[in-house]
């Protein structure tokens, strides 16, 4: 949304790495604190944003995602204001949660191009990257829920899987807000907890 409609504000906020967005931006305008604005306020904040970026992307008939590629959109000048406001609603969605998924798309592709063909991942400079061949046969996806990914990895290559998830997430596309990423680690989803990296002690793990 802030790469499309190049939202100033927005894009100051979203390039903070800590931090709800919404609620930050709700702060702002109310001149409250972070920790006063409750679900309430921040969940209107988030429609009303949606609603405005809606007027400013719609401004455009040809749009591109974050590949370059063209999606074309008509203007709906037949039907009542219901069915105008649903095919501008479309119309937002299509945009940004089509190009979501495209980044999406273009992690898992590199993940797995590491964890199966055991291709490089030159765009990191941790030592750990070049430990990234280990993860095969020890790491694999998992299942994908919209903008999250599931691994299932073997507990002695968690900190080389948890690094590699996130080089790939972050450096999916380059858009005008940086992509941060969540890491989170369990024996079950219920149980998902913060990922630490100091928690993982460093070991020596066999090549396979």
């Amino acid at each position: 949304m802030a790469h499309f409609s190049k939202d100033s504000s927005l894009i100051e906020l979203l390039s903070k790495p800590q931090g709800d967005v919404f609620t930050m931006i709700a702060a702002r305008w109310t001149g409250m604190s972070e920790d006063s604005i409750s679900s309430h306020v921040r969940d209107q904040t988030k429609s009303f944003l949606a609603q405005r970026s809606s007027c400013i992307l719609l401004q455009e008939r040809i749009c591109r995602n974050p590949q370059g590629t063209k999606t074309i959109f008509v203007e709906n000048k037949f039907g009542n204001s219901k069915e105008k406001s649903k095919a501008q609603r479309q119309a937002v969605n299509s945009i940004c949660q089509g190009s979501a998924a495209d980044i999406i798309k273009i992690a898992m592709i590199n993940i797995y191009s590491v964890i199966v063909e055991g291709a490089e991942r030159p765009d990191s400079t941790s030592p750990l990257a070049t430990k990234f061949h280990i993860l095969r046969g020890r790491c694999r996806i998992l299942l994908q829920v919209h903008d999250e990914l599931v691994l299932e990895v073997d507990p002695s290559v968690i900190k080389e899987a948890a690094l590699l998830l996130q080089t790939s997430m972050e450096n999916a596309v380059s858009l005008l807000v940086p992509l941060h990423v969540k890491l989170e680690v369990g024996r079950t989803w219920g149980s998902l907890q913060p990922f630490r990296a100091d928690q993982y002690e460093d070991t020596a793990v066999p090549d396979r």
